[in-house]
């Protein structure tokens, strides 16, 4: 298979295992592992040049069972080379009132799991590759999060950063008004 990387075209020997298509942007890949050394990737339709039909895959099977142990632990595409994962919670106040937030967080926690922990206090965690994609997802609970926590401490300062980053702009607007 030909994929395109920046300007120039590269050669992949890889099994594809299963296709998606990002929730987001409808964009569509491939989740596929490299002969080379069986570690699943995701690779944009779109990018891909040409298409070359190889043998048969005897261990087709084991692939696609690594491939479905790796989808378990990811939150998006971007199709992270890590090894390890990334553990994260968020504690969450969600009064009555808010019950809509609440359904959305059940709807939406893909591999997550979602805890009561007291009257209005709900405890969201999750194991990923690449906890950084969920930051969009994270700050869109703004307001209802109590504490954040990942073992990979730059998620937990990217979203104080853009957290008092929106404040500044907030406060410019602020002044403008007075």
């Amino acid at each position: 298979m030909w994929t395109m990387a920046g300007n120039r075209v590269v050669d992949h020997d890889i099994c594809p295992a299963r296709f998606f298509i990002s929730s987001r942007t409808g964009q569509q890949y491939v989740l596929a592992t490299q002969k080379s050394d069986s570690r699943p990737m995701f690779f944009r339709l779109d990018l891909i040049r040409s298409v070359a039909p190889g043998p048969p895959e005897p261990d087709f099977g084991l692939l696609r069972e690594q491939c479905d142990a790796y989808r378990k632990h990811l939150w998006g595409v971007s199709g992270t080379a890590q090894s390890t994962v990334d553990h994260l919670e968020i504690r969450l106040t969600i009064t009555e009132k808010d019950s809509a937030v609440l359904d959305r967080l059940m709807r939406e926690k893909r591999g997550g799991i979602v805890c009561r922990e007291g009257p209005s206090t709900w405890v969201f965690s999750i194991d990923v590759y690449d906890a950084s994609e969920m930051l969009p997802w994270i700050r869109s609970f703004t307001g209802h999060i109590a504490s954040l926590s990942c073992t990979n401490p730059h998620i937990v300062s990217r979203y104080r950063s853009d957290l008092k980053k929106t404040l500044e702009l907030y406060e410019d607007d602020a002044d403008d008004l007075s």
